[in-house]
């Protein structure tokens, strides 16, 4: 929420993540309303990585994040992550943070502290989508999970 962000950045030489979300955390709620989620959120990502390379950032330097979990119901969420084709193909790396979110407790009816399987699962979608980086609580059921799901990629 720092306008001066990313001239600090640029000027540091330094890597972002550009996650997706509109509003802030108090209003993002009554934000999350697309025609096309995945289409939408590909686009702002998009304008946002123009803005920093704009103010120095070095291309290969960002990474996108589509958000899950900030402005976006449960059901935007998972067509999301059905869709992540859209946010992959801008070119840049792409990290999702899907660990122990409000969607996956939707879906699963288990309380935030047990979503971790979930989460594993979903970090398995997200590899299989083209995602590379994840944010997660549980690092060792994850990185099982991802393990499993890389496999399916590079079978030895």
């Amino acid at each position: 929420f720092d306008a001066d962000l990313l001239q600090v950045a640029a000027r540091a030489g330094v890597g972002m993540i550009l996650m997706h979300m509109r509003g802030t955390p108090d209003t993002m709620d009554a934000m999350a309303t697309y025609h096309h989620v995945a289409v939408e959120v590909a686009a702002e990502l998009r304008g946002a990585a123009e803005r920093a390379e704009a103010a120095g950032v070095d291309t290969a330097r960002i990474v996108v994040d589509p958000g899950f979990g900030f402005a976006k119901t449960a059901a935007q969420n998972f067509r999301l992550l059905d869709e992540l084709a859209a946010v992959v193909g801008l070119g840049y790396p792409v990290a999702v943070g899907p660990s122990r979110k409000r969607f996956l407790g939707h879906a699963t009816g288990r309380p935030v502290d047990d979503r971790d399987r979930a989460t594993a699962v979903t970090c398995a979608l997200a590899w299989e989508r083209g995602a590379r980086l994840f944010r997660v609580h549980d690092v060792a059921l994850a990185r099982e999970a991802l393990t499993v799901a890389s496999a399916t990629t590079n079978p030895t």
